[in-house]
């Protein structure tokens, strides 16, 4: 196979794009973690309003793995109750029945809470 001139210097033009493509993913990758490391840290905020102990938190379906075929009821729906212990930036904790449940915030639908 002979190389001619056009093809060597289109081969050197890809060979660049992608060098800088790498060097510009790499410098915006480091922004992003020099504004993560300026961003404060999350605090936990109150886990439920002043008078009420008993949560229910209702699951999303689709992150239990669950394939909606019917119409949903709050029966019907995957949830996790017990007593708040705290809600944060991610999670949302909840004790009961001698266990404490840590729940991602992106698995839940919505929390319901049984005041007195």
């Amino acid at each position: 196979m002979r190389l001619t001139k056009s093809y060597a210097v289109a081969v050197l033009a890809v060979v660049f794009a992608l060098a800088g493509f790498v060097q510009w993913r790499a410098s915006a990758a480091e922004g992003q973690q020099e504004e993560r490391k300026a961003e404060p840290e999350k605090k936990a905020q109150p886990a439920v309003p002043a008078g009420a102990k008993r949560v229910t938190v209702y699951l999303r379906g689709d992150a239990v793995g669950q394939e909606l075929n019917y119409t949903p009821t709050p029966s019907t729906m995957p949830r996790v109750q017990g007593e708040s212990v705290r809600i944060d930036a991610d999670w949302v904790v909840l004790t009961g029945k001698g266990k404490e449940s840590m729940i991602a915030k992106s698995a839940v639908l919505m929390i319901v809470t049984e005041g007195q």
